[in-house]
Order: C-alpha cells, then structure tokens, then sequence
C-alpha cells in the first residue's frame, strides 16, 4: 500500500473519493502509484475489502502530465515562442533585475 493509497482510502471514507461528485487529479510523478504496482499494470482483487474501496476511490480520477517544446505540434508553436523568450529573458540583467523587485523573495 501506498502512501497515496492511505490517502484515497481515507478521502473515500469521508465522502470526498468514489462518490461522482469530486474529480481526484494527480500529476504525472504520482503516476506509477496509481497505474503501477511491482512493476506491472496495476489490477484490483474485487474481493478485498481494501482494494475493492480504492478502485472506487481511483475511479474518475486523472493524470496529468507536464509537457512542452514538442515541434511537431503546431498548436506548440506559441509555447516555444514562450519558452524562447524566458531564456532569453534570464540572460538579460535589466529583464532580471526588474524580476526580481517584483517577485517574492524566499
């Protein structure tokens, strides 16, 4: 069992995983706890108790992933332009100074 699963298990018995009206999403580096376990596709023994609640709690949820830069999307085009520019911009020390005055310092 996961720690992830620990979670889904409990939101489940709150009332908040399982039920159709709460959408549960996880990005990518969650992803083999959800789809994964022991290095094979992930499958639910129904019988159990346990898992049986998960594969309820799990049902609706989604997976997101971050990608960016593919060329050979064209849709992608204005995020490479983006992408550019704050390269770019990283270099330029009046870009940067005026950056950081106005983000927060931690």
């Amino acid at each position: 069992t996961t720690m992830l699963d620990k979670v889904m298990e409990e939101a489940y018995d709150q009332g908040i995983a399982g039920t159709g009206l709460h959408t549960w999403l996880f990005s990518d580096s969650v992803g083999t706890s959800v789809t994964h376990h022991n290095g094979a596709v992930r499958t639910y023994d129904i019988r159990n108790t346990m898992e049986k609640k998960l594969l309820k709690a799990y049902r609706g949820s989604g997976l997101l992933a971050a990608t960016g830069g593919i060329s050979e999307l064209p849709e992608m085009e204005s995020f490479n332009s983006l992408a550019l520019a704050m390269r770019q911009m990283r270099t330029d020390k009046q870009d940067m100074s005026f950056l950081d005055a106005h983000l927060p310092q931690y």
